[in-house]
């Protein structure tokens, strides 16, 4: 996910939540409905997908911003102190993380950035889920298995093939869609 600094007036900014309405949940009923809306082309898709799709997405803002502040030598709140996210206006998904200030840069950029980065991903991943509450249910394994995919997505993206995925996107119940070749329900 790009970042910017400062996302007003960035082309196709789109609507925002703020950094804190998505690691705490607020005002993502709205969001999964949008997105529930928008996949289902013409009928409504079932609410594990949306709720599968808005908590996935979730976790690579989270991720994202974890990232950028290990990269930056920055603690996590630096960078996302007054972020927002804008989302796409058709599909609903996190296009730019805009940080509203620039952080500074730090000259001695660790190249160690993978073991900060993920301690804040995870301490911000079980802050998240611990208040996501999605119309559907969905299992721990579902939810722990996102924050294991959203990780490795962004740790190894050259390594990811979906092959090792641990949690399904619940993509077979859209209209006409079938399961993923990676698919956790496959085995």
């Amino acid at each position: 996910m790009p970042v910017h600094i400062g996302c007003q007036g960035h082309p196709g900014a789109g609507s925002q939540l703020t950094f804190d309405d998505v690691l705490t949940g607020r005002r993502q009923v709205g969001w999964r409905r949008a997105t529930r809306d928008a996949q289902s082309a013409g009928t409504q898709a079932p609410p594990a997908v949306a709720a599968t799709f808005v908590a996935q997405w979730s976790l690579q803002v989270l991720v994202s911003a974890a990232i950028v502040a290990s990269h930056l030598g920055k603690a996590p709140g630096v960078i996302t102190d007054g972020a927002t996210v804008s989302l796409h206006p058709r599909t609903f998904f996190p296009r730019v993380l805009c940080l509203a200030k620039e952080p500074g840069s730090n000259t001695a950029r660790s190249q160690a950035w993978a073991a900060p980065a993920e301690r804040a991903y995870r301490e911000w991943a079980a802050q998240f889920l611990a208040g996501y509450r999605p119309e559907a249910a969905m299992s721990s394994k579902q939810r722990l298995g996102l924050v294991e995919d959203v990780w490795n997505a962004a740790a190894q993206p050259s390594a990811n093939t979906g092959a090792g995925r641990q949690a399904c996107c619940f993509i077979f119940a859209l209209p006409g869609a079938s399961e993923c070749a990676g698919c956790p329900r496959r085995r």
